[in-house]
């Protein structure tokens, strides 16, 4: 559990700073884009694409890091009825189907890759392989289906623990 907690913690620090640099970078390349063909009447062709390229990567990277941290969109009306009664089975539930969820991006986003790369398409604004901005599907995949088994292994953890409490105060009386 710490060596899984350590791992977590530290590819969370990566992906934080990544994720800020690269929308700091959108931020400026966009900025960039304005002035000049507001201004100079000219565009850098490679700053509104490169921005695009940089979006798909924070999205899919961040997945791991958002399920983690439990800030994804959500809806509760129906959950918080369903927890009340299974709060530990729900919330396997909800990791069964994110698992379920994450396997199938792996392969879409592997088997996209293959395609691209296979053809050698080239995107039509700038003269990186396209397969390139696919590969954040199946690298983010792979990032959230490491978060799902961390939080998996939390429940079970605690709800061991739950059990050995309990068994122990009901031994004391």
């Amino acid at each position: 559990m710490p060596l899984l907690s350590t791992l977590s913690n530290y590819l969370e620090r990566i992906v934080v700073i990544a994720s800020n640099v690269s929308l700091i970078a959108i931020i400026v390349f966009v900025n960039i884009e304005v002035v000049t063909r507001y201004i100079f009447k000219s565009t850098w062709l490679w700053c509104e694409p490169f921005s695009k390229w940089l979006l798909p990567w924070i999205v899919f990277v961040s997945l791991g890091f958002v399920f983690k941290k439990k800030k994804h969109i959500s809806v509760t009306f129906l959950v918080r009825k369903i927890i009340e009664r299974w709060p530990n089975g729900f919330e396997l539930y909800v990791c069964l189907g994110t698992l379920i969820f994450s396997l199938f991006l792996i392969w879409g986003g592997i088997v996209s890759v293959m395609h691209l790369q296979g053809s050698g398409i080239l995107a039509v604004e700038y003269p990186f392989p396209r397969w390139i901005v696919y590969l954040s599907v199946p690298i983010g995949a792979a990032l959230l289906i490491f978060h799902v088994i961390e939080r998996i292994v939390k429940i079970m953890y605690t709800e061991r623990q739950h059990n050995k409490t309990v068994a122990y105060k009901g031994k004391g009386e």
